[in-house]
């Protein structure tokens, strides 16, 4: 009885085992994995290191830019990278290409002797769709379709037109880069002539079409960034609907005056600018420059006070004096109010040095500040957007980002007045999932460890003056 009960145990133990084993298997582009995006490919599954990493090697793989994977465990869960994206590389040279998974971690290296880390690059942009007669010029799905190339009318800005499309439900469209799929951006049509986000690699813009006529498509990559995957813009404008000019009133007492209408301009300086948490204008606003009549104010969008709306306490900044010459502005799209600002206070220039961006870590960034009408008493600076969370530091001998952060700082001047600065620094570094390895052999190494930056070389490492860390 003894060994039967061992052996059931044994039995029930083995079936336990067998249960628990993950299987992992890389999922991508056709031209790598020879299915297309299939996470049941048992071709594709990864071998098991016995370090709690898998691995797959592909062999001979072809000159191509714009590889992507993913890693799927267990046929249901994906993994790119730390944003959920598709890991994308380049092959320059053809050769074997090992994808490695921590399974750990989440994270994948992908390595090879002609591997090369992938650059987003925009050569060309084409609107691809259900194309059908004039819509799309009957090219259905053609990533390549010359007569649906879009024309660059500016910085990173791209449009095209398609004229005579009928009248019909369900169009769709995308806007693909480079003649691939790599690099694509869909997302929800809202309304005809209305901005809306254009996302990453998303599902197709849809709309329909109650009258016949010109569809204009229009794409802006001019805010795009790609460690993010956000930021891009879209608008699709239908026949008929384009929408009117929109222009504001704003009626107050001017230095105390009587109450007048005075037309307002739109906002075009990005320092006055209703910004978003990664310093990115979310809105620019309209301005109008007058005296303060310590009132509040009327906005409309004609001479009339009918159907006008009353704000009585507008937003001032900087305590402007009553008949002092000041800046008035409006902003009816995020949160619909007023701020105003004395001129004396909007010459002031402030800035991060060097400006935000991507960079090679470890940087130093300082405040810089033009036109003070007073002392700084501080700076405070505070870090992903956690405002509460302020820490001073000298600003003479500035602060060092060794990661990606999203900066900000407030100048804190001696009479009370205080100036915001905001910004995304990208800090590029040799640790985590973008960086792409080789097989050739390296003389030294970049790591991170305790949040300290070390040269590892023969074994030994360093810290970034030079000396021994023991």
């Amino acid at each position: 009885m003894k060994k039967i009960l061992l052996m059931l145990v044994a039995l029930i133990a083995t079936s336990f085992s067998a249960m628990a084993e993950d299987i992992y298997i890389v999922a991508g582009s056709e031209e790598l994995c020879g299915t297309v995006w299939d996470g049941t490919d048992l071709n594709n599954k990864m071998t098991d290191n016995g370090d709690g990493t898998y691995s797959k090697t592909f062999t001979n793989v072809a000159v191509m830019n714009g590889y992507q994977f993913k890693v799927v465990k267990n046929s249901e869960e994906w993994y790119g990278d730390e944003a959920d994206n598709n890991i994308t590389f380049n092959v320059t040279t053809a050769c074997d290409v090992t994808i490695t998974f921590n399974a750990t971690t989440f994270k994948s290296t992908v390595t090879g002797t002609g591997v090369q880390a992938y650059v987003f690059n925009v050569e060309k942009v084409v609107a691809v769709g259900n194309g059908v007669g004039a819509w799309l010029n009957g090219a259905n799905w053609d990533v390549n379709a010359d007569a649906n190339k879009m024309t660059q009318v500016a910085d990173k800005v791209y449009e095209i037109a398609f004229d005579n499309v009928p009248v019909d439900e369900g169009y769709m469209v995308k806007f693909v880069t480079n003649g691939s799929w790599a690099d694509n951006f869909g997302g929800i049509f809202e309304a005809s002539g209305k901005e809306s986000d254009a996302m990453y690699n998303s599902g197709n813009i849809t709309f329909n079409l109650e009258k016949a006529g010109t569809v204009t498509l229009r794409l802006d990559l001019s805010k795009f960034d790609y460690a993010t995957r956000t930021g891009a813009k879209f608008v699709v404008t239908l026949p008929g609907s384009e929408p009117a000019e929109l222009t504001y009133f704003m009626k107050h007492p001017w230095g105390g005056g009587d109450w007048t209408w005075k037309p307002m301009v739109k906002n075009t300086d990005k320092k006055f600018a209703m910004l978003d948490g990664d310093g990115e204008v979310a809105e620019y606003g309209w301005i109008v420059n007058g005296k303060w009549g310590d009132e509040g104010v009327n906005i409309n969008t004609k001479e009339d006070d009918t159907n006008s709306k009353r704000i009585s306490n507008p937003q001032t900044n900087f305590n402007p004096q009553f008949g002092e010459d000041c800046r008035f502005f409006y902003f009816p799209e995020i949160q619909d109010f007023v701020i105003v600002i004395p001129e004396r206070w909007a010459k002031v220039e402030t800035s991060f040095d060097p400006a935000p961006g991507e960079y090679t870590g470890p940087l130093t960034v300082r405040v810089k500040c033009q036109n003070l009408p007073g002392e700084i008493s501080n700076i405070k600076y505070f870090f992903n957007d956690k405002v509460n969370d302020q820490v001073l530091y000298d600003d003479a001998k500035g602060i060092v980002l060794t990661e990606t952060t999203q900066l900000g700082a407030f100048v804190f001047l001696t009479d009370g007045g205080a100036f915001t600065v905001v910004g995304k620094y990208v800090i590029t570094k040799l640790s985590g999932i973008n960086d792409i390895t080789t097989t050739a052999n390296t003389k030294a190494q970049k790591v991170i460890e305790n949040g300290q930056v070390l040269i590892i070389k023969d074994g030994k490492k360093y810290n970034l003056l030079g000396n021994q860390v023991k």
